[in-house]
């Protein structure tokens, strides 16, 4: 059902963030394109053996392991900001990213990083944290059609300003959503799934 005023449209994923050993562990001889044409089989297929359907970011991986190897401070981010993507992205994500969506009225939403919209996960061999954990979040209303509007891809960074000083933590594939003049995309309540083993 479209309106003038407000239409959601949900954001998808379309498996998990798994932060797990890169395919390219298991396969040493394939350049970077290749490794992601495996990993993009394995996405599609759907068959359990691997849904690498995002990961963390360089800047999040370095200061993970940082903090875990060496104690370097990490006292993480006071704001998340989720992008959407019309075309592929990954590890290296920043804020300057090419084919960031350009709806009319759009701006990367806001997400205050609090134990109320990322509540504690579960698990003890496997974490699981799912979030928005409180409600759905919404992006500004589409005003006009803009460009980049078929988004595939789903960011998270740790600023806002549209540069390379913004940096990526994490990414996802998300079903693919045009996003029309009158609508609103939305992250659903608990929609996005990390799993880390």
């Amino acid at each position: 059902m479209h309106s003038a005023v407000w239409t959601p449209k949900l954001i998808v994923p379309s498996g998990p963030i798994i932060p797990c050993p890169a395919i390219e562990e298991f396969f040493p001889w394939l350049d970077k394109k290749e490794r992601r044409a495996v990993g993009d089989t394995l996405i599609k297929a759907r068959d359990g053996v691997l849904q690498m359907a995002g990961s963390l970011c360089n800047y999040s991986s370095k200061a993970l392991q940082d903090l875990l190897w060496g104690k370097t401070a990490y006292a993480g981010e006071t704001n998340i900001y989720s992008g959407l993507w019309a075309a592929a992205i990954d590890d290296t994500l920043a804020g300057n990213t090419a084919t960031e969506c350009a709806y009319g009225s759009y701006a990367r939403l806001l997400l205050a990083n609090n134990t109320t919209i990322f509540a504690a996960g579960s698990g003890t061999t496997t974490y699981t944290k799912t979030f928005p954990s409180d409600a759905a979040k919404s992006w500004a209303t589409s005003t006009a059609t803009g460009t980049n509007n078929t988004v595939t891809y789903l960011g998270f960074l740790n600023g806002n300003a549209g540069t390379s000083a913004d940096k990526g933590l994490a990414w996802c594939t998300i079903t693919s959503t045009l996003i029309n003049a009158g609508d609103t995309p939305q992250l659903a309540l608990n929609a996005v799934t990390v799993v880390q083993d």
